[in-house]
């Protein structure tokens, strides 16, 4: 794995996740860079102990992201929410996102993704410039597609499958695939959910492309 180690290890991670064998890895693999980790397996031992984190990494699952975020709202300092899954539905990506996630991760971590995204959301809270610069930096990278790559990125905001995508726009699922790949180049997007927090920053939503 490579972090940052003038990054990351600075930040302050609360971690909540139900598995025991998952908070047990990340917290092995997160410490041999420094990086103090607080886990706790449910939101009630993290209410409980109100831990002086940075930022808050949880496990997408029995409802766990939307009471999160809605008790993080209540904090003088609400901090980032970064939500992770494994093999997410895009429903589940677009929900997290929209309630105010940070960002969505898939599970296993891509380390080096990993590391970058928890520095980006430490900064971010932080400075209210940095969240302008975000936008704009997201409005670009929209504006880079071409219309038959905005009708899919308007299909993953409403959490379609490529199959899904490829029957509303009359297309094969491969042709989707394809257009589908070369969105998330030209977003410079590692993942859908990338994609998605990508489109959501930048004012996207669905109305906004016509999609025949």
């Amino acid at each position: 794995m490579d972090i940052d180690p003038h990054g990351a290890k600075s930040i302050r991670l609360a971690l909540v996740d139900m598995s025991s064998r998952r908070r047990a890895f990340i917290v092995h693999e997160l410490s041999h860079f420094g990086v103090h980790v607080e886990p706790f397996s449910n939101m009630n031992e993290l209410d409980q102990h109100r831990p002086c984190s940075d930022l808050i990494l949880a496990h997408d699952g029995n409802g766990i992201i939307g009471t999160l975020l809605r008790n993080n709202s209540e904090r003088s300092v609400p901090l980032p929410v970064i939500a992770f899954a494994e093999d997410p539905d895009p429903r589940m990506i677009i929900t997290a996102l929209r309630a105010g996630a940070a960002d969505y991760l898939i599970w296993p971590f891509a380390w080096n993704e990993f590391s970058l995204v928890i520095q980006e959301a430490y900064r971010r809270v932080r400075s209210v410039s940095g969240v302008q610069s975000r936008i704009k930096s997201a409005q670009e990278r929209v504006a880079r597609l071409s219309g038959r790559e905005r009708q899919v990125l308007s299909c993953l905001l409403r959490g379609l499958s490529n199959r899904e995508i490829g029957a509303e726009l009359e297309i094969s699922h491969r042709t989707a695939e394809t257009h589908r790949a070369n969105m998330l180049a030209k977003l410079q997007a590692h993942s859908t959910p990338e994609a998605i927090r990508i489109a959501i920053e930048a004012g996207q939503d669905v109305s906004s492309f016509k999609l025949h």
